[in-house]
């Protein structure tokens, strides 16, 4: 079990997003397609204090390519990218942001406090679209 632990650490690494020069996006990661990716992601997830997860109302389907915007409270971005899969985690360094996650034509925001310990979680959803199947 342990050395299984060691392989997923190491692969979290591996997947693991830049750190940005200023320090405060300090790493972030996306994926979760599969049983592996998502074990890997379980397994780095206390690392990053800012976690993500994307999924469609009602059905609860897992929603990948949701774009997603960190900046700070100021409005300065410190990141864009798409989504891997349905999981986003970052590591931010304490303080105040805005996070915008998009799918569709849906834009859903949210301002964070991170703290010095502990994480912050959302689940956001969005309406299926009506082709969805």
């Amino acid at each position: 079990m342990v050395g299984a632990l060691r392989i997923l650490t190491a692969a979290a690494a591996l997947l693991a997003g830049p750190a940005l020069a200023d320090g405060r996006l300090q790493a972030y990661i996306s994926g979760g397609i599969g049983e592996d990716e998502r074990a890997v992601l379980e397994a780095s997830k206390d690392y990053y204090n800012l976690r993500l997860v994307f999924a469609a109302r009602g059905s609860g389907e897992y929603l990948s390519a949701v774009r997603v915007r960190i900046a700070d409270e100021k409005g300065a971005e410190l990141l864009e990218t798409d989504t891997d899969g349905p999981f986003f985690y970052a590591r931010l360094a304490p303080g105040a942001y805005v996070v915008t996650a998009a799918y569709g034509d849906e834009a859903q925001t949210r301002r964070v406090r991170i703290g010095e310990k502990g994480a912050v979680e959302y689940v956001l959803y969005w309406v299926e679209p009506p082709d969805w199947r």
